[in-house]
């Protein structure tokens, strides 16, 4: 059997620290957002003239193993596996679809219908993941009712504001870029969940005794302006007023004199973020990367 792909981990859109870490151009870019279903992860791998194997969210499944009724689920699909098969075939590799089996006896929060269904939402070609816009334009163009339907926003700011809708209670949706498939440096792919209210975590946040903080698409724009703070006309104050930064070691001292006098300036000349919380003050000033460079450059002139 082929090594088993685990599908990508999906962040909270709460989640400031990850949310700031995403570099203004990829956030200005085109972002779909498609329903999260309230089901099981499963996927579908095309190899070449073998039989189509099925895996759950860990590993694959083994012929016939009992995994809410997968099998049987899967017949009234082969329209669609059938043509992914050829496909395949034809490409001479890998095909993997990554979807959600839900309906009945699947969760059981909202009701879908009287049976069990499939949907696809993502595509991997050999070990590359197919951005949604291609797999909207080619791969899901004869199979529209077996991919999640993607709505398009301009950017991520406007993506973050939709709240879920889709005519019924939803468990909420999946925002990611639209025109490609998107990392951060640590390696994490840039892929945003938002929950409805009704499926917060909620168990684990009072258990930890922290909430579910929304985050504000107010916080990342004032992230963004807090940014044009740590310029470098400020770093050639600082130096003027404490002196060049000679080694590396002085580095912690001239990053936190850096911060506190951007800060203070920022603080000055908006009246919005006078008024947030320290948390909140926190998640707009997570740019330390950013002043880091810029000291760390300085040494070198």
């Amino acid at each position: 059997m082929s090594e088993f792909k685990k599908y990508s981990s999906i962040e909270n859109h709460y989640n400031a620290k990850f949310l700031t870490k995403i570099p203004t151009e990829l956030k200005e870019q085109k972002y779909g957002v498609s329903e999260k279903l309230d089901g099981a992860n499963i996927s579908l791998q095309f190899t070449p003239y073998q039989p189509m194997k099925v895996g759950r969210r860990g590993d694959w499944l083994k012929s016939g193993e009992s995994f809410f009724d997968i099998w049987n689920t899967l017949e009234r699909y082969k329209i669609h596996t059938n043509q992914y098969q050829v496909l395949a075939d034809l490409a001479g590799g890998d095909i993997t679809l990554y979807g959600e089996i839900y309906g009945k006896g699947i969760n059981d929060r909202i009701d879908y219908g009287p049976e069990k269904y499939i949907k696809i939402f993502d595509v991997m070609i050999g070990d590359v993941l197919v951005p949604t816009a291609i797999v909207d334009n080619y791969y899901s163009v004869y199979h529209k009712p077996f991919f999640v339907e993607t709505t398009i926003y301009d950017n991520l700011y406007d993506a973050l504001k939709v709240e879920p809708n889709y005519g019924r209670l939803s468990e909420g949706h999946v925002i990611k870029p639209y025109a490609s498939v998107d990392y951060l440096s640590s390696g994490s792919r840039i892929i945003i969940k938002k929950k409805t209210p009704e499926f917060f975590d909620v168990e684990k946040h009072e258990k930890s005794g922290q909430k579910a903080q929304e985050f504000s698409v107010e916080i990342l724009n004032l992230n963004e302006e807090f940014k044009s703070h740590l310029s470098e006309n400020r770093m050639i104050d600082l130096f003027s007023k404490h002196g060049k930064m000679e080694e590396m070691s002085q580095m912690g001292t001239y990053i936190k004199l850096f911060f506190e006098d951007a800060k203070d300036d920022f603080l000055k000349n908006n009246s919005v973020a006078a008024r947030l919380d320290q948390k909140e003050l926190n998640a707009i000033y997570k740019d330390s990367g950013k002043a880091a460079k810029m000291l760390r450059e300085s040494l070198c002139r």
